[in-house]
């Protein structure tokens, strides 16, 4: 994979024949914003605040799953990725014994079980939404 799929501000240009298919970007672009307050965490927590400078694989692999046990308590599960995903992000996302923030964000957002776990999650969101629209409405409804 090329470094402009890693976020990393290189590769081909708009107009340079790069055509990006929106179907297959969309649940990668759907898990970033889902989990932005996670990777936020890791990328303070683990990645010393920077998308581009390399770091020992092992020590952020540690770091990560501090971040992740402290958002599990203050946050819930629902605010994690799950563990299968975060541990093949840094396989996916590890060159030469160092990962950077910009690789592992891409790895793990285009790992094909958060997208499924992801989109489930949404879908689940979405119902609960349309339920308390619903009993929302019939409550105005009895109401007037």
């Amino acid at each position: 994979s090329s470094s402009a799929d890693e976020g990393e501000g290189e590769g081909a240009a708009a107009g340079e024949g790069a055509a990006v298919d929106f179907r297959r970007l969309f649940p990668a672009l759907r898990a970033t914003v889902l989990y932005a307050p996670f990777l936020e965490d890791v990328r303070a927590a683990a990645f010393e605040h920077s998308d581009l400078t390399p770091q020992d694989v092992d020590a952020c692999r540690s770091a990560v799953r501090a971040a992740a046990a402290r958002v599990r308590e203050t946050r819930g599960d629902g605010s994690l990725p799950p563990e299968d995903s975060l541990v093949d992000a840094f396989v996916d996302g590890a060159a030469g014994g160092a990962v950077t923030f910009g690789r592992f964000r891409a790895a793990l957002c285009a790992h094909e079980g958060l997208a499924r776990v992801t989109a489930a999650r949404l879908r689940e969101h979405e119902a609960r939404v349309r339920r308390a629209s619903a009993a929302e409405r019939a409550r105005e409804y009895r109401d007037s």
